[in-house]
């Protein structure tokens, strides 16, 4: 099988056979390594967006309150948009937090052929730091408005 073959299929043309040699190791376990790498950055990805809706949810709930007059008890008026904007700050400082963590970890696995395309994951991350940024100033500009 030529290099690009191997290559293709997720094998380390540069890597002699040894006898003995398993499944588990090599260069099929980068690529495994890889498609885990992958999944966990698309469930960091998942938990940052999530806080963030979670945050969103609270910060408006406390403007529902707000606008329909229900009375709230002692400070609750001002806890509650705090606790609301902090989760969607947090959640925001995921995104960022997890691409990096996924680079960090595809840089230590092993060749970078081995893994799909970085692009499709770097374009999910811009916009989805995109729009909870989007959504901050929203809410920090409505607060203040």
């Amino acid at each position: 099988m030529n290099p690009a073959d191997q290559r293709r299929w997720g094998q380390d043309p540069e890597r002699e056979e040894v006898a003995g040699d398993t499944p588990s190791g090599g260069a099929s376990s980068r690529v495994r390594d890889h498609l885990a790498n992958e999944r966990t950055l698309l469930a960091y990805l998942r938990t940052g967006v999530s806080i963030l809706a979670l945050g969103l949810v609270i910060e408006r709930f406390s403007l529902f309150q707000r606008l329909t007059g229900v009375p709230q008890h002692n400070g609750s008026a001002m806890t509650i948009p705090i606790v609301g904007t902090v989760l969607m700050w947090l959640g925001f400082l995921l995104i960022p937090l997890s691409v990096w963590r996924f680079l960090v970890e595809r840089r230590g696995i092993g060749p970078p052929y081995l893994a799909a395309p970085l692009w499709p994951l770097t374009l999910l991350a811009l916009t989805l730091a995109l729009a909870s940024i989007v959504l901050l100033a929203a809410v920090l500009l409505d607060r203040w408005a």
